[in-house]
């Protein structure tokens, strides 16, 4: 029978291995039941269940292929509302000059907060262009 081991370090998965023979189980040496799922960097926590979590998603664009994320509708709203808010002024400002958008920035996070706050985006449109 092969076994697999997530090899744990500061409660991360650091690598995945494969045995013929089980090994004992250790704090750093963690056999994978055969439908558990786990790969290298996701989290580890013994006490959980799932065991193995993982990491968020963060996606990354240039100012341009953010931009286009949201629909026109959107954008003219936006635009609109920064000629009288000095907040979505701000927030449009610095994504039409940054050289990249990362999703789970906390400058992009609160920016796109406030478009919501602000009835300039929905929840679950935020959620679509962060996705």
């Amino acid at each position: 029978m092969n076994y697999r081991y997530a090899v744990i370090v500061n409660n991360k998965v650091q690598v995945i291995r494969h045995r013929l023979e089980q090994m004992t189980e250790t704090p750093t040496n963690v056999l994978l039941a055969e439908e558990e799922e786990c790969d290298r960097g996701w989290g580890y926590d013994a006490n959980a269940t799932p065991r193995f979590i993982a990491p968020p998603s963060v996606n990354v664009w240039t100012a341009y292929q953010f931009l286009l994320r949201f629909t026109e509708a959107e954008l003219l709203g936006i635009r609109t509302a920064a000629t009288t808010d000095p907040l979505t002024w701000r927030f449009l400002t610095l994504a039409t000059a940054a050289q990249e958008i990362v999703s789970n920035d906390p400058q992009t996070v609160a920016g796109m907060d406030y478009l919501v706050a602000a009835g300039l985006l929905t929840e679950q449109r935020k959620g679509e262009i962060l996705g």
